[in-house]
């Protein structure tokens, strides 16, 4: 959010000055945005923020608690990568798919699915709790686990997204290799992946289709790591979790770092064992 969105809130009367002093401060001390430092200290509630950044960002706002979403939309996007991208199917006018996200930073997402659509993706902008109930309404377990969970219980080629397919993959491939780190780095044109095994990286072949999503493969990857996909010039870190063939839960401390080339990420694979 940029500051003036606070500005846009006290003149829409939605917080008072007041509060929007009392926010900044909060907003300072917590290192957060100005509109959750404003829910956090209860002056605003989250589908009023929403309503509001999505006006501020001139995006279309959707209140996901009415109304409901016909069978036919929401079967347009897998439930695994609805839950993973954080996104919702709500509508569909005139060929273009309207999706509802929990942040404007997302909006990069609709790009990413219209290529793996094949047709015109835009967003719409949703309360975070409302689309995470909604989630769980329309998709049951499959929209209340991130997709990482659902690694190990649904075979790769089940699925018709070449993302989701491609870092399916990989991960299996990794965990079935044993390796404690994937390196994911682009190298102009292509995507180096590096698996280190017992202690030395390994160079993997990449599979072309690798090298023609390398863009969505690293959004992705952060999206599912909480990683800000907005950012390419800063360090950042996350975590994530995925699972094997067993069912055993592996944690992933994901770190992103910009290259002459794009962003390179670093997956340590923390295991028990």
């Amino acid at each position: 959010m940029t500051s003036g969105l606070g500005e846009l809130l006290v003149s829409s009367g939605i917080v008072s000055e007041e509060a929007l002093r009392e926010g900044r401060a909060h907003q300072r001390n917590r290192g957060v945005r100005i509109g959750e430092a404003l829910v956090q200290l209860g002056h605003l509630d989250e589908k009023s923020l929403a309503r509001a950044v999505a006006k501020h960002n001139g995006l279309p706002f959707v209140d996901l608690d009415k109304g409901r979403v016909p069978q036919p939309v929401l079967d347009r996007v897998p439930a695994e990568l609805a839950a993973d991208q954080g996104l919702l199917p709500v509508a569909e006018k005139n060929g273009k798919l309207i999706v509802a996200v929990d942040d404007q930073l997302k909006t990069i997402v609709a790009d990413q699915l219209s290529f793996m659509l094949g047709c015109e993706v835009g967003c719409a902008l949703a309360a975070p709790d409302a689309l995470k109930r909604a989630l769980g309404r329309y998709y049951g377990q499959a929209g209340e686990q991130s997709v990482a969970e659902s690694m190990g219980a649904k075979d790769e080629e089940d699925s018709d997204a070449p993302i989701v397919r491609l870092v399916t993959r990989m991960f299996k491939e990794a965990l079935d290799m044993r390796a404690s780190d994937i390196h994911i780095e682009p190298m102009g044109g292509t995507l180096q992946v590096r698996y280190r095994i017992d202690g030395v990286l390994q160079r993997q072949p990449t599979p072309a289709e690798m090298n023609q999503f390398q863009a969505a493969i690293v959004s992705r990857l952060k999206i599912m790591a909480r990683l800000n996909i907005a950012e390419k010039r800063l360090p950042q870190d996350g975590r994530l979790e995925i699972v094997g063939r067993g069912g055993d839960r592996v944690e992933a401390r994901v770190s992103s770092l910009p290259t002459v080339h794009g962003e390179k990420l670093v997956l340590r694979l923390l295991r028990d064992d």
